[in-house]
């Protein structure tokens, strides 16, 4: 008679998961706690949309608006002033800081920052952006009134402005300072070509063309507007 081996255990295992189940419940649980998220979501998302990027990007749009209406009005001004002297071309140099030296000095430079013209001449204001001032010094002044230079003395310049010039036609020039007393704003060139190099034309028209300063100096110091 056979007697049963006490020594011997017998485990019983379970069926293994059914991963594919497991997955389909996690995921509709996911599902599920997500559909009670996504209003929230929703929500959370339209206010960052709001303030971060439709409010910004009108700000944007207000102030480019503003300084366009600035530059237009700052071209006609330029506009009329060659009429008024029967020039060809004007362009407005506004100064700025630079870098300092390594003395501590300031280094000044100016750029031109806006340019009218008659037809068929080539744009020179790509050629005058963050210059050293240094490089004025022949027209700059400390008198601050306006001041013609005949064709000769543009001949007279050899240097950087000197060729400048040349190189764009120009055979005679005014230059007229923007002053207030924080300084000097900025500096309206007008350059001759041909019959408009007379120094009679610029004595005849000197007071229409400071008029014409006032006017431009009243839109560079507009006041800010809010934007807000």
């Amino acid at each position: 008679m056979n007697k049963p081996n006490k020594g011997v255990q017998i485990e019983v295992q379970s069926a293994p998961p059914n991963k594919p189940i497991e997955l389909a419940e996690g995921l509709i649980s996911f599902m599920l706690e997500f559909s009670f998220m996504a209003p929230v979501l929703a929500l959370g998302g339209a206010w960052v949309w709001k303030t971060y990027f439709e409010d910004k990007t009108a700000i944007l749009k207000k102030k480019l608006s503003v300084s366009l209406e600035t530059d237009r009005d700052i071209i006609s001004q330029l506009n009329q002033m060659i009429g008024i002297g029967s020039a060809s071309r004007a362009i407005l140099l506004q100064p700025h800081n630079g870098d300092k030296f390594t003395t501590g000095n300031s280094h000044f430079k100016l750029t031109c920052t806006h340019e009218a013209m008659e037809q068929g001449f080539e744009g020179m204001q790509g050629s005058i952006q963050g210059t050293s001032i240094g490089l004025f010094s022949d027209i700059l002044t400390s008198q601050l009134l306006p001041r013609y230079y005949a064709k000769q003395e543009l001949d007279a310049m050899r240097n950087w402005l000197g060729n400048l010039l040349r190189g764009h036609n120009a055979e005679a020039m005014t230059v007229i300072p923007i002053a207030q007393d924080e300084g000097i704003l900025g500096i309206v060139l007008l350059m001759y070509v041909g019959s408009g190099t007379q120094t009679e034309r610029f004595d005849s028209v000197t007071y229409k063309l400071l008029h014409e300063m006032d006017d431009l100096l009243a839109i560079l110091t507009r006041p800010k507007r809010k934007l807000f």
